[in-house]
């Protein structure tokens, strides 16, 4: 019984990750768009998922629709290292 409980523990891991991640992402897309809500809602999904490359593209977005053209740079350099990271 106890031999199968951290893999059990892995797989409730994963799943409260997900379900985290979801909440971060819907909490981002209830925010008005320039707003710094938003920003901030994007950054938080970024930080508790490193891959997640649509939330890294919004944030691109935001960044480049308020003229934040050295921020949009350098969170298109992290989506760069991301991507390659993805493909190796």
């Amino acid at each position: 019984m106890l031999g199968d409980l951290p893999a059990e523990l892995l797989e409730e891991r994963a799943q409260a990750e997900r379900v985290l991640h979801d909440a971060l992402r819907l909490h981002a897309e209830a925010q008005p768009e320039g707003d710094v809500r938003r920003r901030d809602a994007l950054r938080a999904a970024v930080a508790a998922d490193p891959f997640d490359t649509a939330s890294r593209e919004d944030l691109i977005a935001w960044h480049e629709r308020r003229g934040e053209t050295a921020q949009a740079e350098q969170e298109r350099e992290a989506l760069r290292a991301v991507l390659a990271a993805l493909e190796s």
